[in-house]
């Protein structure tokens, strides 16, 4: 049951946090902004992280491993293709599983790539 809520806490702390990078921006946004949309406490939030930096470093590397492992799980498909599709009559079936996980994460990503969004994602 503790860790059920843990990860809703978690999640909803996320949420907030991506949601702000949108409408107000990595640099106008504060912890009272986060706590605030996330409905949770500043001592909550303190429990799950540092500071501002280290959600936005954990929202990061969160983007980062899902992507990682959904192209992991690509590439046997992505060879065979290659290999065995010589005329590539079809699109390639990991090109759009690439796609999906890509669209699956859009909001995370435009938000990060945003102006308002981290400078140095990617960069």
């Amino acid at each position: 049951m503790g860790q059920i809520r843990k990860t809703n806490t978690v999640a909803a702390i996320k949420q907030a946090f991506i949601s702000l990078l949108g409408s107000k921006g990595l640099q106008a946004m504060n912890v009272s902004d986060i706590t605030r949309q996330a409905q949770v406490g500043r001592g909550t939030f303190y429990t799950h992280f540092q500071d501002k930096k280290a959600l936005l470093l954990e929202v990061e590397n969160d983007l980062l491993q899902q992507l990682h492992s959904d192209l992991d799980q690509m590439m046997p498909d992505a060879v065979s293709w290659f290999l065995n599709d010589q005329q590539h009559l079809q699109p390639a079936p990991f090109l759009l599983e690439t796609l999906k996980s890509f669209y699956h994460n859009h909001v995370v990503v435009a938000q990060l790539f945003s102006e308002q969004g981290d400078p140095y994602f990617f960069r």
